[in-house]
């Protein structure tokens, strides 16, 4: 009887300790499966956000959110999605940058200072469809920085709200290597830079820009307020200036295309061109086809200076008190 007892009791034992080892398992199993789900759901510890922001007194280790901002530009484009946006939180210089992809960057109700020597402030480099947008940004060169803006691809780039100072080779250069590149500055301030826009598209390269509303004022010796210039093989250049100033430069615009078959079409209007050194327009070489209306070119050594081309007046221009006024070299008729 005895024996029979302890039997059953180490039956009845072995029988709990299956239990208790067969819960362990389906406990072990089930964590496993939430690990494994939480895991399937979670988003990637190095995903980008759609928005980003840059601080003043914020750290490129932080996530570059609200509320853990950081510091630069070049530390928070890295932790954006393409097509997304950063903005500037407070005060600051945010540094140069290279820029790869679609990204827009505000900072218009805050100083975000990018300060370079030697070097360009914010290189494009974006795929041939994407878009760029800098906005209010204060671009300083000191003399020494190279460009404030250099666009060397990218589909549509948009400058706007900004100013810029002190670049020895151009505030906004415009070289695109990729045909449908288009520029677009507005509301910008360009002080003592040399050209202050470059657009010079490359081989087979047909580009186009747009200023509006933007102020010139310089006293560098080889500058120009606006060089369009078209000369390699297979370029082309479309270009409009209206509500701008241009004061104080070698040339306020100079359109020069140097190869017959590399056409250049620039419109002016409602624009002002004064004080230049040399020439208040400069039109030159085989093909530009240049339009005025509504422009006043006044107190420049050379109003008007016409080499090549042809330099048409709408009939609503004041060209008055330039060492040698010049002349148009066709007239048009509004309609």
């Amino acid at each position: 009887m005895t024996g029979r007892r302890a039997a059953r009791a180490a039956a009845h034992l072995a029988t709990i300790g299956e239990k208790i080892m067969t819960n362990r398992i389906w406990g072990l199993f089930y964590a496993l499966l939430a690990v494994a789900g939480t895991l399937a759901f979670a988003e990637p510890a190095s995903a980008q956000a759609t928005r980003t922001w840059v601080s003043g007194v914020g750290d490129d280790a932080n996530p570059c959110s609200r509320t853990a901002p950081c510091r630069t530009i070049q530390g928070t484009i890295s932790k954006t999605a393409a097509g997304g946006e950063i903005n500037c939180l407070d005060p600051g210089g945010v540094g140069a940058v290279t820029i790869t992809k679609s990204i827009t960057i505000l900072c218009d109700h805050t100083t975000a200072g990018i300060l370079v020597a030697g070097t360009n402030g914010i290189t494009i480099n974006a795929g041939a469809s994407d878009t760029v947008v800098l906005s209010g940004l204060d671009f300083e060169g000191i003399g020494q920085g190279l460009s404030a803006v250099r666009i060397v691809q990218a589909g549509n780039v948009v400058v706007r709200n900004s100013t810029i100072r002190g670049f020895t080779t151009s505030g906004i250069l415009f070289e695109p290597a990729n045909s449908g590149a288009s520029l677009t500055v507005e509301n910008v301030t360009i002080v003592d830079s040399a050209h202050a826009i470059f657009a010079y598209p490359q081989h087979n390269v047909a580009a186009t820009f747009s200023l509006n509303n933007v102020r010139v004022s310089t006293n560098n010796s080889v500058s120009s307020g606006v060089q369009a210039y078209v000369a390699q093989p297979g370029s082309s250049l479309k270009g409009t200036v209206t509500n701008s100033l241009f004061t104080g430069a070698r040339q306020g615009i100079s359109a020069v295309s140097d190869n017959p078959n590399t056409p250049l079409q620039l419109l002016i209007k409602d624009s002002v061109i004064i004080g230049s050194t040399d020439d208040g327009l400069y039109v030159a070489g085989d093909t530009p086809l240049v339009q005025m209306s509504g422009s006043k070119v006044a107190h420049n050594s050379i109003g008007l200076r016409v080499l090549g081309g042809s330099l048409t007046s709408y009939g609503d221009n004041v060209v008055v008190n330039n060492g040698t006024n010049g002349s148009f070299t066709g007239q048009g008729t509004k309609k």
